[in-house]
């Protein structure tokens, strides 16, 4: 075992503890140890033996099993606009040394440039995992938005999914929306399957609409998106739910010539279409009125809802896949 005894200059005790998991650590782990205590990241802690500053790659056994440290915690350097743009550098390119470098000065990780752009919103438009996560391990806001866009909607957007991944374990706001859209409702539009998977895992609200009151499964549906459909309906989406003009997710699917999604969520595989049919320029249009019939019977308003009587006048180009 391993005893420690840990103080700030001033002499107020930190920790005094017996400890075997440290054993084969370092300086650095012993800092993030501290983390929760100090109410302060590592970058910003400096461990010193006797006056001495430890480096963090010092293994702690090799000081010995009995010691008496002290801690400084280091307040952000003042930042002029070149350390700024470095962050932002960084965090664009995914430099993780350098970012690691930027961070022990200690530099603020929530510093903006003039547009508000941060160095966590730089990383999640462009996909920088790494960088991200030491950002967010020096205490950067996981939900600062950058005009609007929280990082994690600007990841789940361009299907950053490891960046998403890393957002979605620092409990980052998965529901935030932008400009009335949720990262899970984009997610489902754009057809990025292991974003929608990731948000739904970590709970993202399923029935979460945009500002016009339509569904992720209503636009995955819409847009013809089968794997995301499917993970809707696993996750126990609302197949019901319906924006304007009252249609729902396997009715705008048969209107806009989705048919394999539209089998999906009527659970039916009765129509096979030939290969030779399916070389007509009017592929689909068949297949396409009967699931439509068949869901109408059971919409309201039957088939005299103007979400059928729309689809049914379209003329056989519509329904080509």
């Amino acid at each position: 075992a391993m005893w420690l005894r840990i103080r700030k200059i001033s002499g107020e005790e930190v920790a005094s503890l017996e400890t075997t998991e440290l054993l084969d650590g370092d300086v650095r782990t012993l800092k993030v140890h501290l983390e929760p205590r100090l109410a302060a990241s590592r970058f910003r802690l400096r461990l010193l033996r006797q006056g001495d500053l430890l480096e963090d790659c010092q293994k702690l056994s090799d000081l010995g099993l009995f010691l008496d440290l002290q801690v400084v915690i280091l307040q952000f350097c003042e930042a002029a606009a070149e350390e700024v743009q470095a962050l932002l550098a960084a965090s664009r390119e995914d430099l993780a040394e350098r970012m690691e470098m930027l961070l022990e000065q200690p530099l603020d990780p929530n510093l903006a440039d003039d547009d508000g752009d941060t160095p966590l919103a730089t990383a999640a438009r462009n996909g920088s995992s790494d960088c991200a996560r030491l950002l967010l391990e020096a205490g950067a806001d996981r939900d600062r938005a950058f005009r609007g866009a929280s990082p994690l909607w600007l990841a789940a957007a361009r299907r950053h999914a490891e960046t998403v991944r890393v957002l979605v374990h620092a409990s980052a706001d998965i529901d935030l929306t932008y400009e009335g859209a949720s990262p899970l409702w984009f997610a489902a539009r754009k057809g990025h399957v292991d974003v929608v998977q990731l948000l739904l895992q970590a709970g993202a609200n399923k029935e979460k609409t945009s500002i016009s009151g339509i569904s992720p499964l209503w636009i995955a549906a819409a847009k013809g998106h089968l794997e995301v459909v499917r993970l809707l309906l696993h996750s126990d989406a609302d197949m019901e739910k319906t924006p304007y003009l009252g249609t729902t997710p396997i009715q705008i699917s048969i209107a806009r010539g989705h048919l394999e999604v539209a089998r999906l969520l009527q659970g039916t595989k009765e129509v096979d279409l030939d290969e030779e049919s399916a070389a007509e320029p009017g592929f689909g249009y068949l297949d396409a009125e009967r699931l439509l019939q068949k869901a109408a019977r059971d919409a309201p308003g039957g088939i005299q809802s103007s979400a059928f009587r729309v689809a049914l006048k379209r003329p056989r180009r519509h329904w080509a896949l």
